[in-house]
């Protein structure tokens, strides 16, 4: 009799409890990411995978979202398979539902991130945590997942460029080497658009842009020996140099930019007596740096 009790004690266990435990650890997600690596303005998207559902399957999903929002823009959920997702940015949380109970391994959300225009390089991490579903009976958990990505500012890129004096944004085409494909802007020092007639000086700006009006490419203008930013080097820019060395300038900011237009013996150190005497020697006998 007693052996008969325990049987029946088994086979409840079996029948009620086996089921259940199973239910409960029948449930896994994983991420699939678009790009790893993105460029600032662009998107990524994140795919979220079930698998691992059980018997009955799953009609309910919940998560939260976790993302730095200074470094996207917008973000968006999109359901797949008849997932049909309600989230809110505010806190990050999402709920979605299922007209029928889901068993077969499929993609259930794409997440869609977009990064923010005006952004340097940085790395980013995104989490979707508190991952939950139901079966209609049971309330089914999973690991949180932590997607690693790199945003990188490859819009365009600043470089340095030594010119000759007196060079025009007619000829700066030639130096660049750009066909009329490209549309060329040049700012001055002080930030002012400059004409076609005027000459490119020291801190001067060079914006190329493209057919579709992006900016592809950016220079930061040195002239050697121009110092005033005006494109030629004369009277002017001696008598700066020499406020300068003797420490008597006022109102002029020498950035490092100027320091190097300056530099004109091209040796290490601040700009000294014997580029004085080279610029000077420019000036009144036009002799090469």
């Amino acid at each position: 009799m007693r052996k008969k009790i325990l049987g029946v004690i088994l086979i409840l266990i079996i029948v009620f409890i086996s089921p259940t435990l199973n239910a409960v650890s029948d449930f896994n997600t994983s991420v699939r990411i678009s790009k790893i690596k993105i460029k600032a303005g662009e998107i990524t998207e994140v795919i979220l995978d079930l698998s691992k559902l059980g018997v009955k399957g799953i009609n309910i999903l919940g998560l939260t979202i976790e993302y730095d929002k200074t470094k996207f823009e917008t973000i968006e959920v999109t359901g797949l398979n008849g997932w049909m997702p309600m989230y809110n940015d505010a806190t990050g949380k999402l709920i979605a539902d299922n007209n029928k109970f889901i068993k077969t391994n499929e993609p259930a959300l794409k997440i869609t991130l977009k990064a923010k225009a005006q952004i340097k390089d940085e790395e980013t991490v995104v989490k979707i945590k508190g991952i939950g579903a139901s079966d209609g009976e049971h309330d089914l958990t999973d690991l949180e997942k932590i997607i690693e990505l790199l945003i990188v500012d490859m819009r365009y890129t600043v470089e340095e460029i030594t010119i000759k004096e007196k060079t025009s944004i007619q000829t700066l085409r030639e130096v660049l080497e750009l066909g009329e494909e490209y549309k060329v802007e040049v700012l001055t020092i002080d930030g002012i658009l400059l004409t076609n007639l005027s000459y490119l000086g020291t801190g001067s700006t060079i914006i190329v842009k493209d057919q579709a009006e992006e900016i592809i490419k950016e220079y930061t203008v040195i002239v050697m020996g121009d110092i005033t930013g005006d494109g030629e080097i004369n009277l002017f820019d001696i008598v700066k140099l020499i406020s300068y060395v003797f420490d008597a300038e006022e109102g002029f900011e020498w950035n490092e930019t100027i320091k190097k237009a300056a530099k004109v013996t091209l040796t290490e150190g601040s700009p000294g007596l014997f580029d004085i005497q080279r610029i000077i020697s420019y000036v009144f006998d036009r002799k090469r740096f």
